[in-house]
């Protein structure tokens, strides 16, 4: 709850540290943004877990190698998260998707864009956002779907598969 602060009054060092710390947390709140650099061979027919092998920014502490398919909640509230991927040139199949699922490893995302058919024959890719609300460990996975019949690289130009996480509110 905001304090109401009577004309004359003085701040009390814990006070003033509150109000430092509402601020640093708000000019910077927590965000993190991760890819896959290196190719990825994705099964065929279901959804599949990206796992990340580059992390650009991290403030929170929300992706760690040792759980690349995973960005955590380090912080509770409500997160806008952004995702892309895209997959090596194929003229076989016909779907491509990209998306993200909270807190599961199985299913189907709970957000999630399909792959322009005209851009098959050349490097295929996509995004999207979405908002989740989140506590604290909870995590978001980046995953992605073709029907190529066999395994399918992911890009490693254009449509870099990403996910990134920004705290916008409690």
């Amino acid at each position: 709850n905001p304090s109401t602060f009577v004309s004359g009054a003085v701040l009390t060092a814990a006070q003033q540290n509150v109000l430092a710390n509402n601020d640093r947390f708000f000019h910077g709140p927590p965000a993190v943004q991760v890819r896959r650099n290196a190719a990825l061979a994705i099964a065929t027919g279901g959804w599949e877990e990206v796992t990340l092998d580059t992390e650009d920014w991290d403030t929170n502490t929300m992706w760690s190698s040792t759980a690349a398919t995973k960005v955590f909640c380090r912080t509770a509230g409500k997160f806008l998260v952004m995702f892309q991927g895209g997959f090596a040139s194929s003229t076989v199949g016909t779907d491509r998707g990209v998306g993200f699922r909270k807190n599961s490893t199985s299913g189907d995302p709970d957000w999630s864009v399909m792959i322009n058919h005209d851009q098959l024959a050349g490097t295929a890719g996509n995004g999207g956002t979405g908002t989740v609300a989140l506590t604290t460990g909870q995590y978001v996975q980046l995953v992605m779907i073709h029907n190529v019949g066999s395994n399918l690289n992911t890009s490693t130009a254009a449509f870099t598969p990403t996910i990134s996480m920004l705290w916008v509110s409690s």
